[in-house]
């Protein structure tokens, strides 16, 4: 008897892996989502009876069976908070669900339905202090996310003033062959603060903490932090932030999965005219699929898609992996994005933050048997 109920448990909670993902309100009332675990991995849902399982570990056994993933090891959070009992954040997955991952799997934060937002805490603009911070989804694919107020007034003066008296050089673009060109896809200054410069600084320290508590990621994967300017008129058309290990050729960091797996952007000051961030694919008919072609220069910017106008300590953080693929530096095509240009009179700031996936052993050609943990190797 106790057998045949389970099975018919199982049964129920299968077939209960077709519906939508619960929202907000339905999480809280909804008679089924109290009855049930509700978890999620890329994109779909399964949902595992409460009278099924006793703890965590029995409760990723579960999903590891549901899904069909050996891979699965460890539960999180529907913000990335790591789940080490049922008692432990059980709040939090209430009023959300878990995310399955695997044992050395990054966290994405799911982006299920536009409008959606989810609050993080995070590092505040005093040391010690906590702020919550929103994150907003402006697009399902790619995956697009607003953070309001990410920054606060003072930290963007700040790092606009530190910019301004590093040395700011002409933007380049970055090839397989590792070397950097200028183009006039990219037309911005720019500069690099990071940790060791003689320009960092217990702000640019404390920033780039908030952007590792806010996405969930080491600070080891942080590549150092790119504030550009842009005057009137100037532009990044439309590229991707990650690279395509089909045209790295023998580079060993993009040929061992190595890329990068988000980047976040920082508004550093407000622009009333043009400056806008623009995914093409985004909340649009178009798809890389069948338009990737007519992406090229200046079209990003004209064919519609997603605007993000430049608003002063807010952020926007997108993926540029694929969620499935992620730990492979599968790149998300959809991802295209592009800066448009700055109108007449004006000036933009911001900062780039780009956070890698994983570090990659790469040999060292002269010593054999020598070689090293890299970030990357070279190439941007």
């Amino acid at each position: 008897a106790a057998a045949a109920a389970a099975a018919a448990a199982a049964a129920a909670a299968a077939a209960a892996g077709h519906r939508a993902a619960p929202t907000a309100s339905q999480a809280k009332t909804s008679t089924f989502y109290s009855k049930y675990y509700t978890v999620y991995r890329y994109g779909a849902f399964r949902y595992v009876p409460k009278t099924n399982v006793a703890s965590i570990d029995e409760l990723v056994a579960a999903v590891r069976t549901m899904f069909d993933d050996e891979r699965i090891g460890r539960l999180v959070t529907h913000t990335g908070r790591e789940a080490h009992s049922l008692d432990a954040l059980r709040h939090e997955y209430e009023q959300g669900f878990f995310v399955a991952l695997g044992a050395d799997e990054r966290f994405i934060f799911p982006a299920l339905r536009v409008g959606e937002t989810v609050t993080v805490d995070v590092q505040d603009f005093e040391p010690g202090t906590v702020k919550q911070v929103k994150l907003r989804t402006l697009s399902v694919r790619p995956r697009v996310f607003e953070v309001l107020d990410f920054l606060s007034p003072r930290e963007c003066e700040h790092i606009i003033t530190v910019a301004k008296q590093s040395s700011m050089m002409r933007s380049s673009v970055g090839h397989s062959n590792d070397v950097a060109t200028k183009s006039d896809v990219r037309t911005s200054s720019q500069t690099w603060i990071g940790p060791g410069q003689r320009n960092d600084d217990n702000v640019f320290e404390r920033v780039r903490a908030r952007v590792h508590e806010l996405t969930r990621t080491p600070t080891e994967l942080s590549e150092d932090t790119q504030v550009v300017k842009y005057e009137a008129g100037q532009h990044y058309y439309a590229h991707h932030d990650a690279s395509d290990k089909r045209t790295t050729g023998d580079n060993y960091y993009y040929g061992a999965g190595g890329n990068r797996i988000l980047t976040m952007l920082w508004y550093l000051n407000d622009v009333s005219v043009g400056g806008e961030t623009v995914f093409p694919f985004a909340n649009s008919s178009w798809s890389p699929e069948k338009h990737m072609t007519q992406m090229s220069s200046a079209a990003g910017c004209t064919s519609g898609g997603l605007r993000v106008p430049p608003i002063k300590g807010n952020a926007v953080l997108f993926y540029n992996l694929e969620e499935d693929g992620v730990m492979e530096g599968k790149v998300d095509e959809s991802s295209l994005h592009a800066g448009c240009d700055v109108g007449p009179g004006e000036q933009k700031f911001l900062a780039n933050q780009w956070i890698r996936n994983k570090r990659v052993w790469v040999p060292n050609d002269s010593k054999p048997g020598g070689g090293a943990m890299h970030l990357f190797d070279k190439t941007w």
